[in-house]
Formats: structure tokens, sequence, C-alpha cells
């Protein structure tokens, strides 16, 4: 069995502007996996966070941005399709 773990992270200027885009990736990553024939059942939200981003420089802190990140693990009972997996994400 293989677990890929992967990450989808996305920066903007307001939190909801990260959300929306880290959601428009997400939806195109699970409709590819999808295809592939990776259901709800072997994949996951391993976690999901939105934050800020500070900058601390001058003495103080400053909100510069937001950070949405959006972690899923997709299991599979082939090790060799690890590659697969990897290669759909990332395209």
């Amino acid at each position: 069995m293989v677990d890929v773990s992967f990450s989808i992270v996305t920066r903007s200027r307001s939190a909801q502007e990260a959300q929306n885009q880290n959601s428009e990736i997400t939806d195109n990553v699970l409709s590819a996996l999808a295809m592939l024939g990776y259901d709800s059942a072997k994949v996951s939200t391993e976690y999901y966070n939105v934050y800020p981003e500070y900058d601390w420089s001058g003495g103080s802190e400053r909100i510069t941005g937001y950070v949405a990140n959006h972690q899923i693990i997709v299991e599979d009972d082939v090790t060799v399709n690890a590659g697969l997996i990897v290669d759909t994400v990332i395209d």
C-alpha cells in the first residue's frame, strides 16, 4: 500500500481570494484523480488551513497577505501507481 500526500498552497491579498484560488485548484486536482478512478474512499483531506502572512521588519507586525493550505492524501494498493498520482497532481 502507498499513501501519496501533497499540499495545495495559494497566497493572496485577502483570505477569501486565497481560499477561492485554492478551491479552484483542488477541484481540478480531484477531478483529474477521479478520472483515474480515485474516489472519495481513496482521497481524503489531512488538513486545511488559512492563515495570515506577516512582515516583521521595522519592529512591528504587518499582515502582507493570506495563505490557504490544503493537504490531501491519496491511498492506493499498488505502489507503482505513486508516480502516476504525483504526475497527475502536478499536471
